[in-house]
């Protein structure tokens, strides 16, 4: 499956977002790894907050585009989490000031490595 065709929208009419102008037939690409980062949304678009508020992200899309897996992938990572958390109590940031390059591409990111300490 080509991930890319799905982030591909042709305009079916004149229309403008953001208040750019769009025509009728331009094709528009969406880059949704940078939906969750709008400065105009979040306060510090670039901190990672587990608390974050207000959470109107679009992680798992939103109304019909919604991700039937959504709960799921919630539930793991709950999981998860909560047992890492529980098998190593004193888990922490080996250089909580260090620098947390990204890599992946304009469809999926995520970090390069995250080096952590249990002691």
């Amino acid at each position: 499956m080509d991930r890319c065709k799905a982030m591909v929208r042709h305009a079916a009419i004149d229309t403008e977002i953001g208040g750019t102008a769009v025509s009728k037939g331009a094709v528009v690409f969406l880059v949704s790894g940078a939906a969750n980062r709008d400065p105009e949304q979040f306060s510090e678009p670039g901190r990672f907050d587990i608390l974050r508020q207000p959470r109107d992200h679009v992680a798992f899309g939103h109304g019909i585009h919604h991700c039937l897996g959504a709960p799921l992938a919630r539930l793991e990572a709950a999981v998860a989490i909560g047992e890492m958390l529980r098998r190593f109590p004193n888990l922490r940031l080996q250089d909580p000031d260090a620098p947390r390059p990204c890599k992946g591409t304009f469809i999926m990111r995520g970090l390069e490595s995250l080096a952590m300490t249990i002691g």
